[in-house]
């Protein structure tokens, strides 16, 4: 236990740690409904998320398999699908508590752009 308050053996704990974190970067599985919504939300659109992982350095999020669905009104077909979005968060509002957005990067994109008989886009 003494190796342990010593300020070495904190130090080293404390990489032991990050290195934990990094080799197993933490699952968002709660997340993703969350991550789901708020971006649904945003969007007013039905979105699915395969899954969520939370990436410490930097901060931010990787989801799999995004499907943001159309309206029903202009097509049956999704308006976006990605095989994997990185999002960037930025750190100042992070340890506030907030997330915000610096960056996505989607693999893969496939957007399906529909116009309807009045000429509106979806």
């Amino acid at each position: 236990m003494t190796f342990l308050r010593s300020k070495r053996g904190a130090i080293l704990l404390g990489l032991a740690i990050l290195l934990g974190l990094f080799l197993f970067r933490p699952g968002a599985g709660r997340l993703r409904n969350r991550v789901a919504g708020a971006i649904g939300g945003a969007l007013q659109r039905q979105v699915d998320v395969g899954s969520v992982h939370v990436r410490i350095l930097p901060p931010g999020f990787d989801l799999e398999n995004l499907v943001v669905h159309d309206d029903p009104a202009f097509s049956p077909e999704p308006v976006l699908r990605a095989q994997e979005v990185t999002a960037a968060v930025r750190l100042l509002p992070l340890l506030r508590g907030h997330i915000e957005v610096s960056r996505l990067s989607l693999t893969e994109p496939s957007v399906n752009l529909v116009r309807n008989a009045e000429g509106h886009w979806n």
